[in-house]
């Protein structure tokens, strides 16, 4: 009896839950159709599923959470360590916006004069947004030389160095008093 209730449970459950993956009024995220777009998302608000050694691997991006908690810290590091970088990536990202609003607005306007002075604020908008992916491109660029002379310095040094560093090599390999107390 224990057996029926339990097999009639669980296949009342997995057909509810196919039924609702299978919901035409929701979208692959979960998110139903009268939903704005461009307006935060609902996400589900279960916890997310964490892959234990001998379960099933993890699917790029099935995570979000996880995925959004990771960028806003890297972002929150980034503006204590390095704001000049965080701004530019700022300016960056809310150019965009502004220009997908703009583009949007665009597309949906019927009046011909609207649309021209649209075309004219997306275009002065495009040529501000290229200017700032510029500079960052160059910002970007100028740490890499100073990277790539570092580690230059380096090589330069080690080579000089060879036979000290080959002997030091040598005699932490072969020393039998190393580790003992």
């Amino acid at each position: 009896m224990k057996r029926m209730i339990c097999l009639a449970l669980a296949m009342t459950i997995a057909f509810f839950g196919v039924a609702l993956a299978d919901n035409p009024e929701n979208d692959s995220q979960g998110n139903r159709p009268h939903a704005v777009p461009g307006a935060h998302q609902n996400f589900n608000h279960m916890p997310p599923k964490r892959n234990f050694p001998g379960k099933n691997k993890p699917v790029p991006g099935r995570f979000i959470a996880d995925n959004v908690h990771n960028r806003f810290r890297d972002m929150d590091n980034m503006r204590r360590n390095d704001p000049e970088r965080f701004n530019l990536l700022k300016a960056d990202a809310e150019m965009d916006w502004k220009i997908r609003d703009l583009v949007f607005k665009f597309k949906n306007e019927k009046d011909a004069e609207k649309k021209a002075a649209l075309r004219k604020e997306i275009s002065e908008l495009c040529v501000k947004h290229f200017e700032v992916r510029q500079q960052r491109r160059e910002m970007d660029l100028a740490r890499m030389k100073a990277w790539l002379n570092q580690m230059e310095q380096g090589l330069d040094k080690s080579r000089q160095n060879k036979d000290k560093i080959i002997e030091q090599r040598i005699k932490f390999l072969l020393d039998d008093t190393l580790g003992e107390f």
